[in-house]
């Protein structure tokens, strides 16, 4: 899950943040794949209490396209998506574990957050990834407040200038921070960009 291993921001920010992937292997244990995956998607909807646009990408999975597939049969072998709590995090893999599902399951995050979660229900990493930062020359980079938006889409497909013409819109009242946030996600065909957190900065950020 290295795409989603360099998001910037503040330990608070980051706080707010955390990336699930779940991936069932072709043709090793993708067998039952697809309903454990409409399963864990439902179940996602029932811990955030909200109506996400994400889980997106290729496989653009909103409760209505699940039902689709439910009734079609159509292959289903990846879910991807972001909490904005840890207790929500923590919630959602218990009841992964309780279910067995069998299932690679990533997760990114802040590691004591993640790791508080992971311990209180019993469960023991197989494999960390650490981000050690950026080297080279970084003084090409878009300043800390640009990254902390772009880095939230794993393939960098919300472009910098993107970011720059929606705060200024945002400070100019041209469009509420939530609003701003919802086109930035719609960039995003990786499926793990945080609305709740880009409004957040988009809103910290007009009021500087």
């Amino acid at each position: 899950m290295t795409h989603t291993l360099h998001r910037c921001g503040s330990i608070d920010s980051l706080s707010k943040d955390y990336v699930v992937l779940i991936m069932a292997a072709r043709g090793i244990n993708d067998a039952k794949a697809r309903s454990k995956l409409i399963s864990a998607y439902q179940e996602y909807l029932i811990i955030t209490r909200h109506w996400p646009l994400r889980p997106r990408g290729p496989w653009r999975l909103v409760l209505s396209v699940l039902h689709r597939i439910a009734r079609r049969g159509a292959p289903l072998y990846m879910l991807q998506f972001v909490f904005d709590n840890a207790e929500d995090l923590t919630t959602y893999l218990r009841f992964l574990k309780e279910n067995n599902i069998g299932l690679s399951v990533t997760v990114s995050g802040l590691f004591d957050k993640v790791n508080a979660g992971l311990e209180q229900i019993g469960l023991v990493p197989h494999t960390v990834q650490f981000s050690l930062g950026v080297f080279g020359k970084t003084e090409r980079l878009p300043d800390q407040g640009v990254l902390d938006l772009t880095t939230m889409c794993g393939h960098h497909i919300i472009t910098s200038g993107l970011v720059l013409k929606l705060t200024n819109d945002v400070v100019k009242n041209r469009l509420t921070p939530e609003k701003a946030a919802r086109i930035m996600s719609k960039q995003c065909t990786c499926g793990v960009f945080n609305e709740a957190r880009a409004s957040e900065l988009l809103k910290a950020g007009a009021h500087r």
